[in-house]
């Protein structure tokens, strides 16, 4: 499911803010590997206005690694505690 399919799956149990919507899809991401602000900015919806929302929700989820010797960009990791909201059934992909 991309992430337009979670906005629509979000939508459809109520009342569930777009700010919520968007916590949840980082969590996913973040749990599948660590990303670049780039490679998850890109994997949000955006508004009309371009804006993803992943600026008002990635301080409290993730932490900004530095550069490694492995790794030679900056990326965001889950913050530890925050595993439990993820849901592996939202992630299954559409056929």
């Amino acid at each position: 499911m991309n992430s337009s399919g979670l906005v629509i799956l979000c939508s459809l149990f109520g009342k569930v803010s777009k700010h919520d919507c968007v916590k949840k899809e980082v969590i996913q991401q973040l749990c599948i590997e660590p990303m670049t602000h780039s490679t998850l900015n890109k994997a949000l919806v955006e508004n009309v206005n371009f804006e993803t929302g992943l600026e008002n929700v990635v301080r409290d989820i993730a932490i900004l690694r530095e550069p490694t010797r492995q790794r030679t960009s900056v990326v965001y990791e889950l913050k530890p505690g925050k595993q439990h909201i993820f849901c592996i059934i939202c992630m299954c992909r559409d056929s």
